[in-house]
This record gives C-alpha cells, structure tokens and sequence, in this order.
C-alpha cells in the first residue's frame, strides 16, 4: 500500500541576490519611447503606400475615380486648327521634331509680346487645370495648374523648390564656374537662353551606341540627387504625372511601357553606369529633367526638336515673379501668349510647337523645372534595344522586316497623334 506524504513542506529561503554581472547579461524587454513608435508607423506607411503605388503602376491604373470626375468638369479651350492636317514640324522618321532655324532669337517683354502679330491672344489663365484641343477635340496639350485639394501648394511646394534651386545654383555657379560659363555663352550662345540650366537623367542620341546618363561630377549628381529627394519635387512630379494620366492616358501609357522597358533591360546590362530613375515610377514617367536655375529664366523662341514628336514635356513655372506682368508662356504657332502663374505646371508637345516665354520686371526672380523623354529613347526600345544603323546593316534582318520598318515610319506621326485623347466633358455622350 502507497502511503502520501503529509509532511509539511520544506520553508524555502528568501531569492538569493542579482549580482551585478547577472543584472548586464540578464535580458530585459526592451523600451520603445514615443519617437521611434511613431518614426516605426511612419515607416510602415510609407512601405504600404509604396507597395500601393507599385501595384497601381503594374496595373497601369493608378487615376481614382474623383480624379477622372474633376478632369471631366473642366472647361476645354477649343483651337480652330486640326493636329493631324497643320503643317508642323515633324522629322521624316515620325520620331521627333525637326530642327530649323528660328526667325529671331530675342527675348520679349509683355508689351511687346502683345504686338508680335495682330491675331495673337494673351489668355489670362488662373492656374485652374484646362485641356487645350483642336477642332476634332483632340487635347493637344493641358494648361495643368495647382492641385485642386491642395491648399498649401504655395507654401509647402513652390517656395520650397524655388529656394532650393535658389541654394543650388550658388552652389554649382560659384567664382570660376560662373566665369567659364560666362566664356561659354559668349562663344556659343545657348538656342534656348542666357540663363544657366541643367540636364539630369538618361539620354539617346548624337552617335550613342545605347542610352546613358548625362555627365556631370560627382559632386553635382549628389547635389541634384538630393533635389529629386525633396518633398516638393516629389510633389511636383507626382502632380504633373496625374495630369498625365488624365489628359493623355493612351499617351501616357506609351510612355510607361517604353520606359519601364528600357530600365528592364538595363538591369541585365554588365556596365558600371546603370541608368537610374530622377523619381521613383509611380510618380513620373520621363527619364530626363532640367532646372532652369536662372535666376532670370526668360527662353528664346526654340522648339525642343529631340523630344518625341507626338509626346509632352512638362514645364513647371517656379520663383517670385508677378505673373500679370511677365512669365508668359508664348506658343507661337498657336499664336497663344498664356499667363503662367509660379507653382502651375503646362504639357506641351515641345519638340512641334515653337514656345518661349516673356520677360519678368527688375528685381524679380524665375526659375523653371521640366521633365522630358528624348524621342532616341523610344526609337531605341522599337528597335529591340538596338541602333538603327545596327538593324539596317545586319544580315538578318529581312526584307519584310525591312518593308515593315518603311511602312511604320510613314505612318508614326499619324498613328502618334491618335494617342491624344478625344475631349469629353462631364454630361457629354
């Protein structure tokens, strides 16, 4: 038989002490004080938002539906012209536009701009985004101004940029620079203006054998790096790629896949220089960007011939400047001088449509920010990532193939022009 043990429990003695060495090894849980709680939430936002963005950039609908509402509400500004039938200039590749000689390289005050011709227009716009269409209700280019929701554009967005510019340009134009610069334009005076201006991003063209990056030190793409960085280029980018998709969706879409194409490819390239993006994909679908650092930023008549024909460049009015008085954009051939207010964005067709803009007053300052993709880009990924010299002395390449080529150049600027959009209002059929 199994007896129990009753007998009363062994008293234990009090816990012996933590020694010091065990009190450092022993471990504790960890504190998490109210700034890293939220930089941690902050954070995961921002993952969530961009895996949100990547997924609406795969989808190639990224437009909410309030968006497409307000874009269908605006008015359009209607051109008695047709795009398909005015005599622009298009190179006899359809690729880009065609380089000729300007009538007269001189910059124009309000003044004058209002007399250059009598059916010239000065259009007093507020900054309220407005598509610009021809005769069919094809939008030729959009006057995109500020966001509607966004009440503080200026001060958030516009003062920042211009500021950093501002900083910018004292930095990279200092003491010898600003003098060999000087030199330069003395010799060779710039198509585009006097003032001084920047390209960054990817480019194709003038005997590249493949796309690269435009040169600059590595001190200056730091620099520039660190603009792209900045919120409010953030937010300009992201303003004007919504724009757009708005305006142009076919358009844009194009865009999208060529350049998601051609970083695609690079990625497989064994080359020390990989071609890098100015902003993340979802908010910008240009490979190149230039800041116009001025300080005066006033362009003389020019078309940007080398950008794609049919496609946008995207112009960012920047600085403190009245814009009642000066900062006109001129489109000459639409015979259009349009207010441009600083922080409002216009899409144009620039390498077929001559612009520059008008003077500002002593003492104001302007500067500008664009983003563009060169139309050798997108004959570069039509090609099969290759040369047009490299398909057309290549054995084997064949005579439909080559027939094929022929018929597609006859035709690209038509089928181009069928990527602007078909204006429909709010209420329409």
């Amino acid at each position: 038989m199994d007896y129990m043990d009753c007998s009363p429990p062994v008293p234990r003695g009090p816990p012996a002490p933590v020694t010091a060495q065990e009190r450092r090894t022993k471990p504790v849980g960890k504190r998490v004080s109210l700034e890293q709680r939220l930089h941690k939430r902050e954070r995961d936002r921002r993952i969530r938002r961009e895996h949100r963005e990547d997924r609406q950039v795969k989808s190639g609908s990224a437009l909410k539906g309030i968006t497409q509402l307000r874009v269908r509400s605006t008015t359009a500004l209607r051109l008695e012209l047709r795009v398909e039938d005015y005599p622009l200039p298009v190179a006899s590749s359809g690729w880009m536009g065609k380089r000729q000689v300007e009538p007269e390289l001189r910059e124009y005050t309000l003044d004058e701009a209002r007399v250059i011709d009598s059916e010239f227009e000065v259009y007093e716009w507020d900054g309220v985004p407005q598509p610009v269409i021809d005769r069919d209700g094809r939008v030729l280019l959009v006057l995109g101004g500020f966001p509607p929701n966004a009440p503080d554009w200026q001060e958030a967005v516009v003062a920042p940029a211009a500021r950093a510019m501002e900083a910018v340009a004292q930095e990279i134009y200092h003491g010898p620079k600003r003098k060999k610069k000087a030199k330069a334009d003395a010799a060779n005076p710039p198509r585009r203006g006097t003032h001084a201006a920047e390209s960054v991003g990817a480019s194709m063209g003038g005997g590249q054998p493949y796309p690269m990056m435009l040169h600059h030190s590595i001190a200056n793409l730091a620099i520039f790096a660190g603009l792209f960085g900045l919120k409010c280029f953030e937010r300009i980018s992201g303003w004007t790629n919504v724009l757009f998709m708005a305006f142009a969706p076919d358009l844009h879409e194009y865009y999208r896949t060529t350049i998601n194409g051609l970083y695609e490819w690079d990625a497989n390239q064994q080359r020390a220089k990989d071609l890098k993006r100015n902003f993340r994909a979802a908010f910008s679908v240009f490979t190149t960007a230039t800041f116009n650092f001025g300080p005066i930023t006033v362009t003389l008549p020019h078309i940007d011939f080398g950008n794609l024909a049919w496609g946008w460049c995207v112009i960012t009015a920047l600085g403190w400047f009245d814009p009642d008085c000066g900062g006109h954009l001129i489109l000459w051939d639409l015979k259009l001088i349009i207010r441009f207010p600083p922080g409002s964005s216009i899409l144009i067709p620039s390498a077929i449509l001559r612009h520059s803009n008008v003077k500002i007053q002593p003492g104001e300052r302007c500067y500008s920010f664009t983003q563009f993709t060169p139309a050798g880009i997108f004959r570069w990924v039509y090609n099969g990532f290759r040369t047009d010299q490299d398909i057309n002395t290549s054995a084997s390449t064949t005579p439909q193939e080559r027939a094929q080529r022929q018929a597609d150049r006859a035709a690209r600027w038509q089928e181009g022009v069928k990527m602007y959009k078909i204006w429909q209002a709010a209420g329409g059929d």
